[in-house]
């Protein structure tokens, strides 16, 4: 049984000249770009419920074409989003911009002076870091 993650589920209810099932056939489109087909309601059904989920598929050949002739849900049932390694540059992009964004705010209700916006978001990220510094040693060898 192999196992693909559900991309998409197409329901066509007549071939491509017009002619209609006598029941709705079900196409699933998996992450590797392959289609397989069945005409059962259930299955159909399931693999609508499962998008973007991983599932196992039993497969029949029928032809020239592959039917699926079971489905059920993959253990786990949830497909791993793909990690992304990431950049550190990124958390102290994040960090500048919420104390310039408070420096920002504060000039503008009057609590500090506009000239120094840049100085106070300077002084915002160090604290800043300070704290996350203080929280790793005090949460060290700790469940957090």
């Amino acid at each position: 049984m192999p196992t693909v993650e559900v991309k998409a589920v197409f329901k066509d209810v007549a071939n491509k000249a017009g002619v209609k099932f006598k029941s709705p056939r079900y196409t699933l489109l998996t992450d590797g770009g392959d289609r397989y087909s069945t005409f059962d309601g259930t299955i159909g059904k399931i693999l609508e419920e499962s998008k973007g989920k991983l599932v196992d598929i039993e497969l029949v050949q029928n032809g020239d074409f592959t039917n699926i002739e079971a489905v059920s849900p993959h253990t786990n049932g949830q497909a791993m989003p793909p990690q992304r390694q990431r950049d550190p540059s990124d958390s102290r992009l994040i960090v500048r911009q919420v104390a310039l964004k408070c420096a920002v705010e504060l000039a503008a209700a009057g609590k500090i002076p506009m000239d120094t916006v840049r100085a106070y978001a300077d002084r915002c990220v160090l604290w800043i870091y300070e704290q996350s510094e203080v929280t790793r040693m005090t949460t060290e060898g700790e469940e957090v």
